[in-house]
C-alpha cells in the first residue's frame, strides 16, 4: 500500500463503498449536463466495462450447492466454508479499487430442514433483516495492479446471528437463504473517499469537495460492477441440518 491509500480511513472506505453499492436502489438523479462529460470520463478510466471475476473453487461451489449449501453463523462469528476465493482481471493497473462483499435473501421466506423428505422447505415469511453489512477486502484500497497479482481469498469475512454485534462481522437471521455479492468499486480519485458521506437522497448530489465535478447517486452506481455467483447461495444456519454438507 502507498502512502495515499494508507491515508483514508476504514470507516471512510466503508462509507464510500457503501454508497456505491446502495445506489442501485436509491433514487436516480439527473446528472449536472455540464458535469456529464467529466464524469464520463472518470467512469472509463476506472475501466470496469472490462473487468472480469471468476471463483478459483468454483467445483467446490459446485459440489455444497448441489446438496444445497447451509453455512454456519454464531454469536462469535464465524469464516465462511467454502471461502470466497476469485481471480479478477480487466482493472486500471493505475486505479485505486476496494472489494465488497454483501448479502441479499434469496426470497422473502423462512426455511426449515425436513429430515424425513432430506429437503428445505418453507416455514413463513421471512424475519425482518436487522442491518445490511457489507464486508471489505482486508487489503482495503489497492490498486489494480495489486488486485490482479494473484487470487484473492476473503478469510477473514465472518458471518453472526448476533443482531448487538459491534464488530465488522456480517449480520445474518439463521434459516434463511441468502446469495452473496461481490463489489468491485473503483476510487479514480481518492479525494471521493474523503467526499464520501450518508447516501444522496432524490435531488440531492454528491459533491467532491474541491474537485471540478459532481457525482450524484448514478454517478457512483457506474463507479461499481457488481458480480453474482449463483452456485454460492446457501442457507444460514445455526448448527448443519443436511449432514451431507457437513465440515466436521
Amino acid at each position: 500500500m502507498d502512502a495515499e491509500s494508507q491515508s483514508v480511513s476504514n470507516k471512510r472506505l466503508y462509507m464510500y463503498a457503501k454508497q456505491c453499492i446502495d445506489s442501485d436502489v436509491s433514487d436516480s438523479v439527473h446528472l449536472n449536463a455540464e458535469k456529464t462529460s467529466q464524469t464520463e470520463n472518470l467512469i472509463d478510466y476506472a475501466m470496469l466495462k472490462y473487468t472480469q471475476v471468476s471463483l478459483v473453487n468454483k467445483n467446490l461451489w459446485d459440489k455444497f450447492d448441489q446438496l444445497g449449501t447451509e453455512m454456519i453463523v454464531t454469536k462469535a462469528g464465524r469464516r465462511m466454508f467454502p471461502i470466497f476465493h476469485v481471480n479478477i482481471s480487466g482493472l486500471n493497473p493505475n486505479v485505486y479499487y476496494l472489494l465488497a462483499i454483501d448479502f441479499r435473501l434469496c426470497d422473502r421466506k423462512r426455511y426449515r430442514y425436513s429430515f424425513h423428505s432430506s429437503t428445505w422447505i418453507h416455514a413463513g415469511k421471512a424475519d425482518p433483516q436487522v442491518t445490511n453489512r457489507i464486508h471489505i477486502h482486508a487489503d482495503g484500497l489497492a490498486k489494480g495492479s495489486h488486485w490482479m497479482r494473484q487470487a484473492i481469498l476473503f478469510d477473514k469475512l465472518k458471518l453472526t446471528n448476533n443482531a448487538f454485534a459491534r464488530n465488522d462481522h456480517v449480520i445474518l437471521n439463521s434459516m434463511h437463504k441468502f446469495q452473496p455479492r461481490l463489489h468491485v468499486i473503483s476510487v479514480p480519485q481518492v479525494e471521493l473517499i474523503n467526499a464520501a458521506h450518508s447516501v444522496p437522497q432524490k435531488n440531492e448530489p454528491f459533491f467532491t469537495g474541491n474537485l471540478e465535478y459532481t457525482l450524484d447517486c448514478d454517478g457512483m452506481r457506474h463507479l461499481k460492477k457488481t458480480f453474482i455467483f449463483e452456485e454460492t447461495k446457501f442457507f444460514a444456519v445455526t448448527a448443519y441440518q443436511n449432514h451431507r454438507v457437513s465440515v466436521g
